[in-house]
Formats: C-alpha cells, sequence, structure tokens
C-alpha cells in the first residue's frame, strides 16, 4: 500500500511546503478591508488636494504617506506583540502621533536648511571677496552655491537624526 501512497502524492496539484523552522514565527503581510479602504481613501483625498490645488496634495502627501507607513508598521508590531488587535482610539492616536512625528521632522530639516544656508551663504560670499574673484557677481554666485550645499546637508542630517530620535520608541 505504500507504493499505491506515492504514487498518489506525487500525481496531487496541492504544493507541500517545508516544515516551519522551530523558534522562528514569520507572519506574513495581512492586511484587513478596512486598511485597504482607508489606503484608498489617503490616495483620493491626495489626489482630490492635487486637482483642487497641486501644491496642496503635493503638501498633504509629503505628511500622509510617511505618517502612513509608520502608523501601520507600529500598529502591526503592537498587535503581534500582544496578540490582539488595536482598538480604534489607538489607531486614531497612531496616525496623530505619526503625523506629530513627520510635522517635527520636517520642521527640524527646514530650520536646520534655513540657518546652514544663509550662514554657507554670508560665509561663501565673504570667502569669495577676500580671495578677490573677478566679476561683479562672484561672492552672490558662491555664497548661493556654498548656502545650498551646506542647507541641504543640514536639512538631511537634521532630519535623520530627528526620524531615529522620534521613531526609536515606537
Amino acid at each position: 500500500m505504500p507504493a499505491a501512497r506515492d504514487a498518489e502524492d506525487q500525481s496531487s496539484p496541492v504544493l507541500k511546503l517545508p516544515p516551519p523552522v522551530p523558534g522562528v514565527s514569520r507572519a506574513p503581510l495581512q492586511f484587513t478591508l478596512a486598511s485597504l479602504m482607508l489606503g484608498v481613501t489617503l490616495i483620493a483625498v491626495a489626489l482630490g488636494l492635487f486637482g483642487l490645488e497641486p501644491g496642496l496634495g503635493i503638501g498633504f502627501a509629503f505628511l500622509a504617506l510617511p505618517a502612513a507607513i509608520r502608523a501601520s508598521s507600529v500598529a502591526r508590531r503592537r498587535s503581534q506583540s500582544r496578540g490582539t488587535a488595536l482598538t480604534w482610539g489607538e489607531k486614531i492616536g497612531l496616525v496623530c502621533t505619526s503625523l506629530l512625528v513627520v510635522l517635527c521632522i520636517g520642521v527640524a530639516a527646514y530650520a536646520a536648511f534655513f540657518a546652514l544656508c544663509l550662514a554657507g551663504f554670508f560665509g561663501g560670499a565673504a570667502v569669495a571677496q577676500a580671495v578677490g574673484e573677478r566679476g561683479q557677481y562672484a561672492g552672490l554666485s558662491a555664497g548661493i552655491i556654498v548656502g545650498g550645499l551646506c542647507g541641504i546637508i543640514g536639512a538631511i542630517a537634521a532630519g535623520a537624526f530627528v526620524a531615529r530620535w522620534l521613531w526609536k520608541g515606537s
């Protein structure tokens, strides 16, 4: 009878998976219909705002997309660690705190960009004047280049620092 069972197993269209590794629990990425509808609503609001005023749509997307990704990943980790689903109040709290985290990161990056861009502009212009660059706008162009580079580097560094600091507790 074992020979007949082997022949039956080989012709079966069912895919057999290897046994799970002990001590390792892997939950597949799952989502509910409510979270899918929330994502569709978020996309619809962003597109509606973009159609109304493109600046509003872009601003909303810059705020809402990272906040939604952070909220969903934190909610997934918390629900897996507790073994139960989060309540609506907890989900709303996660979304609000995620929006505040993204807003804090944006404000920190903007402040760093402004301060370093201004300092870099005046520093670059002063150095170009002291070196004796020729041309009427040599100091201005050097200041813009140095200030822009310093501002961009500072904004990225400040944003990364604040993101690590605020997301560490999640």
